[in-house]
């Protein structure tokens, strides 16, 4: 279960650091809002996820509270002896969103595809402020 739980710790740290499965919590590293981690199989009630609780990989305005929830099932996850998931809202996915926004920017400038959702009644008016909606939660996952 020790190995499980490293690389699901791993997992949620690699963006910003590569694959180092010895990771300590930085306050320079990726930003994480809150964690959900359901841990299934035996033995899963004595695993240490101290790691997760830690304050360096949360805001400080997150309430300690928010930060960090468990949950443990003896029971296998289908044909596995051993399972964890983690659910993460961190800032991993952000470069990829704005990449993707920065696309869909160019798309829309050069009439691409807009044809189809104008045919139907979507104004262009609506692309715009889903474009100012994802800015916007782009940039309020940088200031975190």
């Amino acid at each position: 279960m020790i190995i499980l739980l490293a690389c699901t710790q791993g997992f949620l740290f690699v963006s910003s650091t590569g694959l180092n499965w010895h990771i300590k919590p930085s306050n320079s590293r990726n930003k994480t809002l809150s964690n959900l981690m359901v841990i299934r199989g035996k033995g899963c009630q004595s695993v240490d996820t101290g790691i997760f609780s830690s304050p360096e990989i949360y805001p400080s305005w997150i309430p300690r509270g928010a930060r960090f929830a468990s949950f443990t099932q003896s029971l296998p996850l289908l044909r596995y002896e051993k399972s964890t998931s983690l659910l993460s809202n961190c800032q991993t996915p952000i470069r990829a969103l704005d990449t993707m926004v920065s696309k869909a920017w160019g798309m829309f400038a050069m009439r691409a595809y807009t044809h189809w959702y104008t045919r139907y009644g979507m104004q262009e008016e609506e692309f715009i402020d889903c474009f100012a909606k994802l800015e916007q939660t782009i940039s309020n996952y940088n200031s975190v």
